[in-house]
């Protein structure tokens, strides 16, 4: 009998000798017909073999071998023997055979259970297959038998249904193969020699022998054929929504196609009989759809989603969207690329990509196998520091392949040691994202610490916060390694790591982004005192230059005309960068909220005077003011801002840009 698109109620099993499906079933309420099929095996062993199981609670168990009349009983028969094939509806089973082949059943009483957790499993096998009977459905129905004080007999039926009840050879091997989990290699032996004589029409014991051995031959030469289709079909039937803008979908729909075609007709057959195959023809004729419908409109339609280019948001290196569209794009024809409506879009994506690329391959164990653990606190022991790939929050995922580090047993200083960098010429600065998660964090800021070989530590001054924070090292620095981490991080809270990158810059590219680094600190300039010195705030302040920026904020107890500086922090970086990279000079916007009206502010080298420097910054009231330096000029500032403004001004500080 053919089961098309049948489906296995619960898990394949296979000892020693036996593979077998089993369905779970409700028990009913003592005294009531009992519900407990619980599956069927087949015996690999000669003699083959099909065993039917039932499941009974310990209660009714009891019940009936500690009662001296009842006993536990079952049958097993072809279905065809019924006269009411619906055996959902059979109700005194021996009232059910035909009549002139009453007797061909198998019977037994006095069944014992075996022990299974809190309850028994009662079992009655039929053996000696005939090999033509592979495909033949099998009944085992399960009874109570009671013989009252006057010697009457009555017996009490097991519930029936197809699900639970009806089992063949053909049936139980393709379904222990339709689990996939661990399908014993007899399975396929069974699904395929009963397919074999299914579609051959052996049927009865004539010349079995010859059958057999002819049956037998086919399973040997096909049996790996028929993995090999199977796995592919299960590999494009597992495809969830098709969209023919993700690369691995049509390989895996074409192979499964090959695979099926070049198979004999009766493997073909016997792939039929899996729900899988439906679910492969459903993906495949969708994907052959979609690709109808245009891959024009679709590469139109991927462009379209992506937002306008913004170099501040996710790094265009992780953008999996925009790579998916770039891959479309490209396997355009010319007379295709014509009519794709927003390429200007798209190449901005383009643009930044080619500037752009990951220090190590993209894959879960790139960071985690390219790094060492550092501590700078006592000597813990190596289960005090931890590296994962495990776990990562799924709000990460836009950041590709995440590591998470973390101290185990208290505050640390925890860092990574970066190793096996690659060939970075022609690259500027590498970028290296670190996640701190705001529900461990709150509020709270950690001293951010890295270092160079051979080098003392460097940091204490810019700060890693709750998000996302992305620290910007020139390349010149990074050949001999880099360790990278923050100081004394609570036990248990979590630095994320993304894949660090390289970049080009170019004209226009900032140096770094206020969006993800505080570079702003206190004035360290010994002629001032503390109370003259500007108060620094690291709050991230959202302007109408859709920027981020740091905030500078006057609150010396002089009132106006007191004298103020700040500084940025990592300004010999900055300078280091711009040289590496042939900027001709560097651009950056200051922005005064508050009242004073005009200040100047001076931009200072080592040798300025009062109200001297390299260049004077001219502020208004609630204005922007471009400031531009040469290379040159760049290269001789001291990192300070220095001037007179009134007590409770503002001033905000954009990014620093190259020029070429």
């Amino acid at each position: 009998m053919k089961k098309k698109g049948f489906k296995l109620l619960a898990l394949a099993v296979i000892t020693a000798c036996c593979f077998g499906i089993s369905a779970v079933s409700a028990f009913a309420a003592d005294g009531e017909t009992k519900t407990a099929m619980n599956g069927a095996s087949i015996r690999t062993n000669e003699p083959n073999g099909l065993r039917f199981e039932a499941v009974v609670d310990e209660a009714t168990y009891y019940s009936v071998i500690e009662d001296d009349g009842k006993s536990f009983g079952a049958f097993i028969l072809p279905k065809d023997y019924l006269t009411n094939a619906n055996i959902t509806e059979i109700t005194d089973h021996k009232e059910q055979f035909v009549a002139p082949t009453v007797e061909k059943y198998l019977e037994k009483e006095d069944i014992e259970g075996e022990s299974q957790g809190s309850d028994y499993v009662l079992k009655y096998s039929i053996a000696q297959l005939h090999y033509y009977n592979y495909n033949r459905v099998f009944v085992g129905m399960f009874f109570i038998k009671t013989v009252g004080a006057d010697n009457a007999v009555s017996y009490q039926y097991f519930t029936v249904n197809e699900a639970n009840n009806e089992r063949s050879v053909a049936f139980v091997a393709k379904a222990a193969i339709e689990n996939g989990s661990d399908v014993p290699d007899p399975a396929y032996d069974f699904a395929i020699a009963a397919k074999y004589l299914e579609v051959n029409g052996y049927d009865s014991t004539e010349a079995e022998d010859a059958q057999k051995s002819e049956a037998d031959a086919f399973v040997t030469a096909n049996k790996e054929g028929f993995k090999t289709a199977y796995a592919a079909i299960k590999a494009a039937a597992d495809i969830e929504t098709i969209n023919i803008l993700d690369e691995s979908q049509k390989p895996k729909i074409q192979a499964a196609r090959k695979a099926y075609d070049e198979a004999d007709p009766v493997i073909k057959d016997l792939l039929d009989d899996f729900a899988i195959y439906d679910k492969f023809v459903a993906n495949e004729t969708a994907y052959q759809e979609a690709e109808a419908a245009g891959l024009v409109e679709t590469v139109n339609n991927a462009i379209a989603a992506l937002p306008e280019y913004n170099a501040s948001t996710v790094p265009v290196v992780y953008n999996k969207n925009y790579k998916t569209a770039k891959v479309a794009y490209d396997s355009l024809t010319e007379e295709q690329k014509a009519q794709i409506t927003d390429y200007a879009k798209l190449q901005e994506y383009e643009a930044a990509a080619a500037k752009v690329k990951l220090i190590y391959e993209e894959d879960s164990y790139a960071i985690y196998s390219n790094t060492d653990t550092k501590f700078n606190v006592g000597t813990p022991d190596e289960e005090s520091f931890i590296i994962s790939i495990e776990g990562i929050p799924e709000e990460l995922s836009e950041y590709g392949f995440i590591s998470k580090v973390w101290a185990n047993d208290a505050a640390r200083n925890v860092r990574l040691g970066f190793k096996n960098l690659p060939d970075l010429t022609g690259y500027d600065v590498v970028r290296f994202p670190i996640y701190l998660s705001p529900d461990q964090v709150g509020a709270n800021s950690y001293n951010l610490v890295y270092k160079f070989e051979n080098e003392s530590l460097t940091g204490g001054y810019r700060k890693l916060t709750a998000g996302w924070n992305i620290v910007t090292i020139p390349v010149s620095k990074m050949y001999e390694g880099i360790v990278i981490g923050a100081n004394m991080i609570p036990a248990k809270t979590i630095l994320h790591y993304a894949i660090p990158y390289a970049e080009k810059l170019e004209n226009g590219d900032k140096i770094s982004t206020f969006a993800y680094e505080t570079h702003i600190a206190n004035s360290t300039i010994t002629s001032f005192t503390d109370a003259y010195r500007a108060n620094v705030s690291f709050d991230k302040v959202q302007t109408d230059e859709g920027n981020i920026l740091k905030v500078v904020t006057s609150t010396g107890s002089g009132g106006a005309g007191e004298n103020y500086a700040f500084r940025m922090n990592d300004y010999e970086e900055y300078q280091t960068i711009v040289a590496d990279s042939g900027a001709t000079g560097v651009e950056f916007k200051i922005y005064k909220n508050g009242t004073g009206g005009r200040v100047a502010l001076y931009v200072t080298e080592d040798t300025s005077g009062h109200d001297k420097g390299i260049k004077e910054i001219t502020l208004q009231n609630d204005g922007w003011v471009t400031v531009s330096l040469t290379a040159e000029e760049f290269a001789r500032w001291n990192g300070y801002f220095r001037r007179t403004w009134g007590a409770g001004t503002e001033l905000y500080v954009a990014d620093f840009t190259i020029v070429k």
